[in-house]
Protein backbone atom coordinates (compact mmCIF):
# COMPACT_ATOMS: atom_id res chain seq x y z
CA UNK A 1 0.00 0.00 0.00
CA UNK A 2 1.33 3.42 -0.95
CA UNK A 3 1.32 5.70 1.88
CA UNK A 4 3.80 8.57 2.60
CA UNK A 5 3.01 8.30 5.93
CA UNK A 6 5.15 4.96 6.52
CA UNK A 7 7.80 6.01 7.15
CA UNK A 8 7.24 8.85 10.30
CA UNK A 9 7.85 8.61 13.52
CA UNK A 10 6.71 10.68 17.03
CA UNK A 11 9.22 10.79 19.91
CA UNK A 12 9.14 11.68 23.18
CA UNK A 13 5.99 9.74 24.10
CA UNK A 14 5.90 10.86 28.04
CA UNK A 15 3.56 9.19 30.56
CA UNK A 16 2.19 12.38 31.36
CA UNK A 17 0.79 12.63 27.77
CA UNK A 18 -0.24 9.17 26.97
CA UNK A 19 -3.89 9.85 26.65
CA UNK A 20 -2.91 12.48 23.78
CA UNK A 21 -0.25 10.03 22.52
CA UNK A 22 -3.27 7.20 21.95
CA UNK A 23 -5.49 9.63 20.55
CA UNK A 24 -3.17 11.20 18.04
CA UNK A 25 -1.19 7.86 16.89
CA UNK A 26 -0.20 8.52 13.06
CA UNK A 27 -1.86 4.39 12.63
CA UNK A 28 -3.07 4.02 9.27
CA UNK A 29 -5.87 6.36 8.84
CA UNK A 30 -8.73 3.79 8.30
CA UNK A 31 -8.20 2.34 11.54
CA UNK A 32 -7.72 5.02 13.73
CA UNK A 33 -11.39 4.65 14.84
CA UNK A 34 -10.70 0.91 15.96
CA UNK A 35 -7.68 1.98 18.54
CA UNK A 36 -9.56 4.76 19.71
CA UNK A 37 -12.23 2.40 20.86
CA UNK A 38 -9.96 0.59 22.47
CA UNK A 39 -8.72 3.67 24.91
CA UNK A 40 -12.84 4.24 25.63
CA UNK A 41 -12.89 0.25 26.81
CA UNK A 42 -10.05 1.00 28.97
CA UNK A 43 -11.83 4.36 30.14
CA UNK A 44 -14.74 2.43 30.49
CA UNK A 45 -12.82 -0.13 32.92
CA UNK A 46 -11.41 2.45 34.74
CA UNK A 47 -14.48 3.46 36.01
CA UNK A 48 -15.93 0.34 37.45
CA UNK A 49 -12.41 -1.16 39.21
CA UNK A 50 -12.44 -1.44 42.98
CA UNK A 51 -11.51 1.75 44.95
CA UNK A 52 -8.52 -0.15 46.11
CA UNK A 53 -7.35 -0.75 42.40
CA UNK A 54 -7.80 2.86 41.48
CA UNK A 55 -5.51 4.21 43.67
CA UNK A 56 -2.93 1.33 42.70
CA UNK A 57 -3.34 3.03 38.97
CA UNK A 58 -4.08 6.41 40.48
CA UNK A 59 -4.62 8.64 37.10
CA UNK A 60 -5.50 7.45 34.23
CA UNK A 61 -2.88 8.65 31.87
CA UNK A 62 -0.54 6.22 34.37
CA UNK A 63 -3.41 3.47 33.88
CA UNK A 64 -2.86 3.74 30.40
CA UNK A 65 0.97 3.59 30.47
CA UNK A 66 0.62 -0.30 30.57
CA UNK A 67 -0.23 -0.13 26.89
CA UNK A 68 3.21 1.95 25.87
CA UNK A 69 6.17 1.24 26.33
CA UNK A 70 8.73 1.82 29.42
CA UNK A 71 11.98 1.78 27.40
CA UNK A 72 13.79 4.88 27.19
CA UNK A 73 13.32 5.44 23.46
CA UNK A 74 9.45 5.45 22.58
CA UNK A 75 9.78 6.73 19.22
CA UNK A 76 6.79 5.18 16.88
CA UNK A 77 7.51 4.37 13.27
CA UNK A 78 5.57 2.61 10.66
CA UNK A 79 7.98 0.14 9.27
CA UNK A 80 8.38 0.25 5.64
CA UNK A 81 10.98 -2.71 5.56
CA UNK A 82 9.91 -5.35 3.18
CA UNK A 83 10.13 -9.23 3.44
CA UNK A 84 12.90 -10.30 1.95
CA UNK A 85 15.81 -7.57 2.56
CA UNK A 86 19.07 -7.43 3.82
CA UNK A 87 17.77 -6.62 7.33
CA UNK A 88 15.22 -8.95 7.47
CA UNK A 89 17.47 -12.12 6.14
CA UNK A 90 19.93 -11.26 8.60
CA UNK A 91 17.58 -11.22 11.63
CA UNK A 92 15.88 -14.39 10.36
CA UNK A 93 19.28 -16.32 9.58
CA UNK A 94 20.59 -15.44 13.03
CA UNK A 95 17.09 -16.33 15.06
CA UNK A 96 17.34 -19.64 13.02
CA UNK A 97 20.96 -20.23 13.81
CA UNK A 98 20.60 -20.00 17.51
CA UNK A 99 17.74 -22.58 16.68
CA UNK A 100 14.72 -20.85 17.08
CA UNK A 101 15.96 -20.41 21.18
CA UNK A 102 12.78 -21.13 23.44
CA UNK A 103 12.53 -20.25 27.05
CA UNK A 104 13.25 -23.01 29.82
CA UNK A 105 9.50 -24.41 30.88
CA UNK A 106 9.94 -23.50 35.02
CA UNK A 107 11.28 -19.53 33.54
CA UNK A 108 8.22 -19.63 30.85
CA UNK A 109 5.45 -20.62 33.90
CA UNK A 110 6.66 -18.05 35.95
CA UNK A 111 6.51 -15.92 33.46
CA UNK A 112 2.82 -16.91 32.87
CA UNK A 113 2.32 -16.62 36.27
CA UNK A 114 3.46 -13.38 37.07
CA UNK A 115 1.19 -12.30 34.52
CA UNK A 116 -1.52 -13.45 35.72
CA UNK A 117 -1.03 -12.35 38.64
CA UNK A 118 -1.26 -8.69 37.70
CA UNK A 119 -5.07 -8.40 37.57
CA UNK A 120 -4.88 -4.81 36.37
CA UNK A 121 -3.21 -5.56 33.12
CA UNK A 122 -4.51 -8.93 32.75
CA UNK A 123 -7.99 -7.63 32.88
CA UNK A 124 -7.43 -4.19 30.76
CA UNK A 125 -5.86 -6.61 27.73
CA UNK A 126 -8.86 -8.90 28.01
CA UNK A 127 -11.00 -6.01 28.21
CA UNK A 128 -10.54 -4.74 24.96
CA UNK A 129 -12.47 -5.81 22.01
CA UNK A 130 -9.42 -6.59 20.18
CA UNK A 131 -7.27 -9.64 19.60
CA UNK A 132 -4.48 -9.18 21.82
CA UNK A 133 -1.52 -10.99 22.71
CA UNK A 134 1.26 -11.01 24.69
CA UNK A 135 4.90 -12.41 24.08
CA UNK A 136 8.15 -12.94 25.78
CA UNK A 137 11.30 -11.87 23.87
CA UNK A 138 11.65 -15.49 22.39
CA UNK A 139 8.24 -14.68 20.89
CA UNK A 140 6.25 -17.23 22.98
CA UNK A 141 3.26 -16.35 24.18
CA UNK A 142 2.34 -15.15 27.81
CA UNK A 143 -1.16 -14.04 27.34
CA UNK A 144 -4.44 -14.64 24.78
CA UNK A 145 -7.34 -12.52 25.04
CA UNK A 146 -10.79 -14.09 24.46
CA UNK A 147 -10.95 -12.41 21.01
CA UNK A 148 -7.75 -14.10 19.82
CA UNK A 149 -8.75 -17.08 21.37
CA UNK A 150 -12.12 -17.18 19.77
CA UNK A 151 -10.91 -16.09 16.28
CA UNK A 152 -8.54 -19.14 15.89
CA UNK A 153 -11.01 -21.67 17.18
CA UNK A 154 -9.07 -22.37 20.00
CA UNK A 155 -10.51 -24.35 23.23
CA UNK A 156 -8.72 -21.76 26.11
CA UNK A 157 -6.25 -19.65 26.65
CA UNK A 158 -3.88 -22.40 28.14
CA UNK A 159 -3.71 -24.12 25.00
CA UNK A 160 -1.82 -21.96 23.36
CA UNK A 161 0.47 -20.97 26.53
CA UNK A 162 4.12 -21.24 25.04
CA UNK A 163 3.52 -21.29 21.37
CA UNK A 164 4.70 -18.82 18.77
CA UNK A 165 1.92 -17.01 17.39
CA UNK A 166 2.46 -19.05 13.83
CA UNK A 167 1.78 -21.93 15.24
CA UNK A 168 -1.12 -20.99 17.43
CA UNK A 169 -3.01 -19.40 14.32
CA UNK A 170 -2.19 -22.90 12.68
CA UNK A 171 0.15 -20.89 10.03
CA UNK A 172 0.91 -23.74 7.19
CA UNK A 173 5.05 -22.72 7.06
CA UNK A 174 5.12 -23.27 11.23
CA UNK A 175 5.89 -26.88 10.60
CA UNK A 176 8.15 -27.00 8.12
CA UNK A 177 10.90 -26.34 11.00
CA UNK A 178 11.21 -28.73 14.20
CA UNK A 179 11.88 -25.01 16.09
CA UNK A 180 8.46 -23.89 14.77
CA UNK A 181 7.20 -20.71 13.79
CA UNK A 182 10.15 -18.61 12.80
CA UNK A 183 12.29 -21.65 11.75
CA UNK A 184 11.58 -22.27 7.85
CA UNK A 185 12.19 -20.31 4.81
CA UNK A 186 8.89 -19.15 3.89
CA UNK A 187 9.63 -17.24 7.31
CA UNK A 188 11.92 -14.98 6.39
CA UNK A 189 9.27 -13.53 3.94
CA UNK A 190 6.67 -13.50 6.74
CA UNK A 191 5.11 -10.06 6.68
CA UNK A 192 3.25 -10.61 10.38
CA UNK A 193 6.94 -11.81 12.06
CA UNK A 194 8.89 -9.14 10.32
CA UNK A 195 6.72 -6.29 12.33
CA UNK A 196 7.09 -8.33 15.72
CA UNK A 197 11.31 -8.63 14.75
CA UNK A 198 11.14 -5.00 14.47
CA UNK A 199 9.80 -4.32 17.35
CA UNK A 200 12.23 -6.66 19.30
CA UNK A 201 15.42 -5.51 17.60
CA UNK A 202 14.48 -1.66 17.71
CA UNK A 203 12.83 -1.49 20.79
CA UNK A 204 10.16 1.11 19.58
CA UNK A 205 6.62 0.31 18.57
CA UNK A 206 5.96 -0.96 15.01
CA UNK A 207 2.81 -1.16 13.26
CA UNK A 208 2.56 -2.58 9.87
CA UNK A 209 0.11 -4.37 7.65
CA UNK A 210 0.67 -8.35 7.20
CA UNK A 211 -1.18 -11.29 5.98
CA UNK A 212 -0.77 -15.11 7.75
CA UNK A 213 -2.05 -18.26 5.06
CA UNK A 214 -3.37 -20.60 7.50
CA UNK A 215 -5.64 -23.68 7.99
CA UNK A 216 -9.05 -24.51 9.76
CA UNK A 217 -11.17 -27.46 9.23
CA UNK A 218 -8.07 -28.43 6.95
CA UNK A 219 -9.20 -25.35 4.26
CA UNK A 220 -6.20 -22.69 3.58
CA UNK A 221 -7.35 -19.37 4.42
CA UNK A 222 -5.54 -15.55 4.21
CA UNK A 223 -5.91 -13.58 7.69
CA UNK A 224 -5.08 -10.10 6.43
CA UNK A 225 -4.23 -8.07 9.94
CA UNK A 226 -3.47 -4.67 10.70
CA UNK A 227 -0.71 -5.40 13.35
CA UNK A 228 0.75 -2.88 15.81
CA UNK A 229 3.12 -3.90 18.25
CA UNK A 230 4.23 -2.40 21.70
CA UNK A 231 7.26 -3.44 23.88
CA UNK A 232 6.67 -3.36 27.41
CA UNK A 233 8.42 -3.97 30.53
CA UNK A 234 5.61 -6.10 32.87
CA UNK A 235 7.08 -6.85 36.21
CA UNK A 236 10.36 -6.95 35.11
CA UNK A 237 10.29 -8.53 32.11
CA UNK A 238 10.91 -7.95 28.28
CA UNK A 239 7.41 -8.22 26.71
CA UNK A 240 5.59 -7.56 23.48
CA UNK A 241 2.13 -6.39 23.11
CA UNK A 242 0.60 -7.36 20.21
CA UNK A 243 -3.10 -5.87 18.92
CA UNK A 244 -4.83 -7.59 15.94
CA UNK A 245 -7.13 -6.24 13.67
CA UNK A 246 -8.77 -7.68 10.77
CA UNK A 247 -8.45 -5.82 7.77
CA UNK A 248 -9.65 -8.72 5.27
CA UNK A 249 -12.68 -7.01 4.50
CA UNK A 250 -11.27 -3.79 4.07
CA UNK A 251 -8.58 -4.64 1.63
CA UNK A 252 -11.51 -7.12 -0.34
CA UNK A 253 -13.57 -3.84 -0.42
CA UNK A 254 -10.28 -1.87 -1.84
CA UNK A 255 -9.92 -4.75 -4.50
CA UNK A 256 -12.88 -4.50 -5.97
CA UNK A 257 -13.22 -0.88 -6.22
CA UNK A 258 -9.95 -0.57 -7.85
CA UNK A 259 -11.68 -3.59 -10.02
CA UNK A 260 -14.38 -1.85 -10.94
CA UNK A 261 -12.90 1.76 -11.94
CA UNK A 262 -10.29 -0.24 -13.90
CA UNK A 263 -13.17 -1.74 -16.04
CA UNK A 264 -15.66 0.99 -16.04
CA UNK A 265 -12.64 3.45 -17.41
CA UNK A 266 -11.98 0.65 -20.25
CA UNK A 267 -15.25 0.35 -21.27
CA UNK A 268 -16.34 4.58 -21.44
CA UNK A 269 -12.38 4.98 -22.92
CA UNK A 270 -13.23 2.69 -25.68
CA UNK A 271 -16.64 4.35 -26.49
CA UNK A 272 -15.22 7.58 -26.43
CA UNK A 273 -12.50 6.18 -28.98
CA UNK A 274 -15.46 5.04 -30.41
CA UNK A 275 -17.35 8.54 -30.96
CA UNK A 276 -13.96 9.93 -32.14
CA UNK A 277 -13.74 7.54 -34.85
CA UNK A 278 -17.57 8.48 -36.05
CA UNK A 279 -16.35 11.91 -36.20
CA UNK A 280 -14.64 11.71 -39.44
CA UNK A 281 -17.75 10.63 -40.87
CA UNK A 282 -20.14 13.15 -39.56
CA UNK A 283 -22.07 15.93 -41.82
CA UNK A 284 -21.01 19.22 -41.09
CA UNK A 285 -24.55 19.96 -39.48
CA UNK A 286 -24.40 17.72 -36.69
CA UNK A 287 -20.63 18.59 -35.83
CA UNK A 288 -21.58 20.55 -32.89
CA UNK A 289 -23.86 17.72 -32.00
CA UNK A 290 -21.37 15.03 -32.24
CA UNK A 291 -18.40 18.04 -30.35
CA UNK A 292 -20.95 17.98 -27.76
CA UNK A 293 -21.09 13.99 -27.31
CA UNK A 294 -17.56 13.66 -27.42
CA UNK A 295 -17.07 16.46 -24.81
CA UNK A 296 -19.39 15.00 -22.89
CA UNK A 297 -17.47 11.42 -23.02
CA UNK A 298 -14.45 13.17 -21.94
CA UNK A 299 -15.90 14.85 -18.50
CA UNK A 300 -17.46 11.42 -17.39
CA UNK A 301 -14.05 9.72 -18.09
CA UNK A 302 -12.94 12.48 -16.07
CA UNK A 303 -15.85 12.17 -13.09
CA UNK A 304 -15.33 8.36 -12.68
CA UNK A 305 -11.00 8.85 -12.44
CA UNK A 306 -11.90 11.55 -9.75
CA UNK A 307 -13.99 9.43 -7.53
CA UNK A 308 -11.36 6.87 -7.58
CA UNK A 309 -8.76 9.55 -6.84
CA UNK A 310 -11.37 10.44 -4.17
CA UNK A 311 -10.96 7.05 -2.69
CA UNK A 312 -7.36 7.01 -2.89
CA UNK A 313 -6.97 10.14 -1.15
CA UNK A 314 -9.27 8.89 1.28
CA UNK A 315 -6.77 5.80 2.22
CA UNK A 316 -3.65 8.19 1.25
CA UNK A 317 -2.79 6.50 -1.80
CA UNK A 318 -3.40 9.74 -3.80
CA UNK A 319 -0.53 11.52 -5.13
CA UNK A 320 -0.53 15.16 -7.62
CA UNK A 321 0.30 14.99 -10.67
CA UNK A 322 1.59 18.64 -10.77
CA UNK A 323 2.16 20.70 -13.80
CA UNK A 324 2.29 24.37 -13.82
CA UNK A 325 -1.41 25.94 -14.35
CA UNK A 326 -2.71 29.23 -15.15
CA UNK A 327 -5.22 30.12 -12.97
CA UNK A 328 -7.56 32.42 -15.41
CA UNK A 329 -7.84 29.66 -17.66
CA UNK A 330 -8.53 27.31 -15.16
CA UNK A 331 -11.40 29.47 -14.24
CA UNK A 332 -12.51 29.80 -17.86
CA UNK A 333 -12.87 25.92 -18.18
CA UNK A 334 -15.40 25.89 -15.33
CA UNK A 335 -17.32 28.31 -16.69
CA UNK A 336 -17.43 26.34 -19.50
CA UNK A 337 -18.26 23.24 -18.08
CA UNK A 338 -21.39 24.84 -15.96
CA UNK A 339 -22.49 26.47 -19.40
CA UNK A 340 -25.28 23.28 -19.58
CA UNK A 341 -25.41 22.04 -16.12
CA UNK A 342 -28.80 20.84 -14.47
CA UNK A 343 -28.02 23.07 -11.42
CA UNK A 344 -26.89 26.12 -13.66
CA UNK A 345 -30.33 26.13 -15.22
CA UNK A 346 -32.26 29.67 -14.88
CA UNK A 347 -29.18 31.21 -12.45
CA UNK A 348 -26.25 33.50 -13.75
CA UNK A 349 -22.59 32.38 -13.09
CA UNK A 350 -20.43 36.02 -13.22
CA UNK A 351 -16.73 35.12 -13.57
CA UNK A 352 -14.59 38.29 -12.19
CA UNK A 353 -11.63 37.70 -14.42
CA UNK A 354 -8.00 39.76 -13.01
CA UNK A 355 -5.97 40.94 -15.14
CA UNK A 356 -2.95 39.68 -13.24
CA UNK A 357 -0.95 36.40 -14.69
CA UNK A 358 -0.72 33.88 -11.99
CA UNK A 359 0.60 30.49 -12.51
CA UNK A 360 0.60 27.37 -9.54
CA UNK A 361 1.88 24.55 -9.12
CA UNK A 362 -1.23 21.74 -9.08
CA UNK A 363 -2.86 18.54 -10.60
CA UNK A 364 -5.07 20.43 -13.52
CA UNK A 365 -7.53 17.50 -12.85
CA UNK A 366 -7.87 17.63 -8.81
CA UNK A 367 -7.71 21.51 -9.06
CA UNK A 368 -10.33 21.59 -11.56
CA UNK A 369 -12.58 19.21 -9.34
CA UNK A 370 -12.41 21.48 -5.97
CA UNK A 371 -13.41 24.77 -7.80
CA UNK A 372 -16.06 22.70 -9.39
CA UNK A 373 -17.10 21.92 -6.36
CA UNK A 374 -17.25 25.26 -5.01
CA UNK A 375 -19.25 26.69 -7.85
CA UNK A 376 -21.59 23.59 -7.81
CA UNK A 377 -22.45 24.15 -3.99
CA UNK A 378 -22.77 27.78 -4.65
CA UNK A 379 -25.12 27.07 -7.67
CA UNK A 380 -27.08 24.67 -5.66
CA UNK A 381 -27.75 27.41 -2.82
CA UNK A 382 -28.98 29.67 -5.09
CA UNK A 383 -32.65 29.70 -6.43
CA UNK A 384 -33.23 30.01 -9.80
CA UNK A 385 -33.21 33.70 -11.16
CA UNK A 386 -30.39 34.07 -8.17
CA UNK A 387 -26.45 34.74 -9.37
CA UNK A 388 -23.34 33.32 -8.15
CA UNK A 389 -19.89 35.14 -8.55
CA UNK A 390 -16.54 34.01 -8.18
CA UNK A 391 -12.85 34.66 -9.30
CA UNK A 392 -9.25 35.08 -8.00
CA UNK A 393 -7.41 38.10 -6.08
CA UNK A 394 -3.67 38.16 -4.90
CA UNK A 395 -2.02 38.29 -1.62
CA UNK A 396 1.44 38.80 -1.22
CA UNK A 397 2.51 35.84 -2.54
CA UNK A 398 -0.49 33.43 -2.91
CA UNK A 399 -3.73 33.68 -4.60
CA UNK A 400 -6.80 32.98 -3.27
CA UNK A 401 -9.86 31.73 -5.90
CA UNK A 402 -12.91 32.60 -3.99
CA UNK A 403 -16.88 31.78 -5.23
CA UNK A 404 -20.05 34.14 -3.24
CA UNK A 405 -23.61 33.28 -3.67
CA UNK A 406 -26.02 35.26 -0.93
CA UNK A 407 -27.68 32.46 1.05
CA UNK A 408 -26.73 31.91 4.29
CA UNK A 409 -25.85 29.00 5.93
CA UNK A 410 -27.36 28.15 9.45
CA UNK A 411 -25.13 27.05 12.62
CA UNK A 412 -25.60 23.37 12.00
CA UNK A 413 -24.45 23.50 9.08
CA UNK A 414 -21.26 25.89 9.56
CA UNK A 415 -20.26 23.52 12.44
CA UNK A 416 -20.83 20.17 10.32
CA UNK A 417 -20.06 21.52 6.64
CA UNK A 418 -16.78 19.73 6.22
CA UNK A 419 -18.49 16.12 7.34
CA UNK A 420 -18.54 13.35 5.19
CA UNK A 421 -22.54 12.10 4.13
CA UNK A 422 -23.83 15.74 6.19
CA UNK A 423 -25.53 17.62 3.76
CA UNK A 424 -29.02 19.81 3.46
CA UNK A 425 -29.81 18.21 0.20
CA UNK A 426 -30.88 14.89 1.88
CA UNK A 427 -29.92 11.69 2.01
CA UNK A 428 -26.95 10.21 -0.20
CA UNK A 429 -24.93 13.25 -0.93
CA UNK A 430 -22.73 15.89 1.43
CA UNK A 431 -19.63 14.61 -0.78
CA UNK A 432 -18.86 18.14 -2.56
CA UNK A 433 -17.59 19.64 0.79
CA UNK A 434 -15.86 16.81 2.22
CA UNK A 435 -13.79 16.48 -0.61
CA UNK A 436 -12.75 19.84 -1.53
CA UNK A 437 -11.38 19.91 2.27
CA UNK A 438 -9.69 16.28 1.69
CA UNK A 439 -8.70 16.94 -2.19
CA UNK A 440 -7.51 20.51 -1.44
CA UNK A 441 -6.03 20.41 1.10
CA UNK A 442 -4.69 16.67 2.45
CA UNK A 443 -3.40 16.12 -1.65
CA UNK A 444 -2.96 19.82 -2.96
CA UNK A 445 -1.75 21.64 -0.31
CA UNK A 446 -4.27 24.68 -0.29
CA UNK A 447 -6.15 25.89 2.64
CA UNK A 448 -9.99 25.91 2.38
CA UNK A 449 -11.84 28.38 4.15
CA UNK A 450 -15.10 30.04 4.43
CA UNK A 451 -17.93 32.85 5.97
CA UNK A 452 -21.57 33.06 5.86
CA UNK A 453 -23.23 35.89 7.19
CA UNK A 454 -26.57 38.65 5.75
CA UNK A 455 -23.71 40.78 4.57
CA UNK A 456 -21.40 39.27 2.48
CA UNK A 457 -23.77 35.83 1.94
CA UNK A 458 -21.57 32.63 1.69
CA UNK A 459 -17.80 32.85 0.40
CA UNK A 460 -15.79 29.65 -0.40
CA UNK A 461 -11.84 30.69 -0.83
CA UNK A 462 -9.36 28.60 -1.53
CA UNK A 463 -5.59 29.64 -1.41
CA UNK A 464 -2.72 28.48 -3.11
CA UNK A 465 1.24 29.58 -3.27
CA UNK A 466 1.84 31.27 -6.47
CA UNK A 467 4.34 29.34 -8.37
CA UNK A 468 7.55 31.53 -9.49
CA UNK A 469 9.30 30.92 -12.51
Amino acid sequence: MKNNNRNRSISDVNNNNTANHLNNSPYLDQHDVVLNDAKKDMDFLFDFLPEHEKDEVSTRPVFLKYLIPSHENRTMSLTSEEPGSPTMNTRMIEIQKAGNKKTDSHQLNRQVQDLRANKIIHTLLNASNLMVIVLNKNREILFASEMFVKMILASDESALIGLRPGNAVHCIHANESDSGCGGSEACRHCSALRVILDSIYTKKIMTSEASILFQSNGIEKTLNILEHVVPADINGEECYIITMVDISDTLHKRWLEKLFFHDLLNRVGALSNYVKLLRKDTPDFLLDDMTFVENSFHDVVNDIRYQKQLMEAETGDLHAENEVLNIKDILKHVTHLFQYHDAAINKKISLFSSEQYVLVLSDKLLLTRVIENMVKNALEATPKGGEIQFGYHVNHKKVSIWVKNMSIMSEETRSRIYQRNYSTKGTGRGLGTYSMKLVGEQVLGGIISFISNEKDGTVFTYTLPIFEE
